[in-house]
């Protein structure tokens, strides 16, 4: 079967030139592809490309997903408290000595990090859900 040249679009001038290396396997994916799309090639390449920047927009979309600042919310909580529970036990280390107030504090910055580990869970939880 003899393939017909496509008619080139109107307003759409292609001048430039690009060679790529590929393996034979590729071309031959390249080949069957463009066969049974009825696209040459280079019509192929153009049209990956295209596809490809908007599967960057959607991942572009996603990241600013509602979900997304809630669990950066949570990631930013935990790193705050982390960083207080490693000055305590930096000051324990220090003076070998702690106060009833840092047991405590301790205490409820773990107990606030279970909560926020547990509600990042839930919210992964029901994303996964609804998709």
């Amino acid at each position: 079967m003899v393939k017909k040249r496509p008619r080139k679009a109107q307003g759409v001038s292609r001048n430039r030139q690009i060679h790529l290396r590929v393996s034979d396997e590729e071309y031959e994916l390249l080949h069957h592809l463009s066969s049974d799309t009825g696209m040459t090639m280079s019509r192929l390449v153009i049209e990956a490309i295209k596809q490809m920047g908007s599967v960057e927009e959607l991942r572009k979309e996603f990241e600013r997903a509602p979900i997304v600042d809630k669990l950066e919310r949570i990631r930013v909580e935990i790193w705050h408290i982390g960083h207080n529970v490693n000055q305590i036990a930096r000051n324990t280390n220090r003076d070998m000595n702690t106060m009833s107030d840092d047991e405590t504090s301790v205490f409820r910055s773990v107990e606030r990090c279970r909560t926020l580990l547990s509600d990042a869970n839930r919210i992964l939880q029901q994303e996964a859900a609804c998709q």
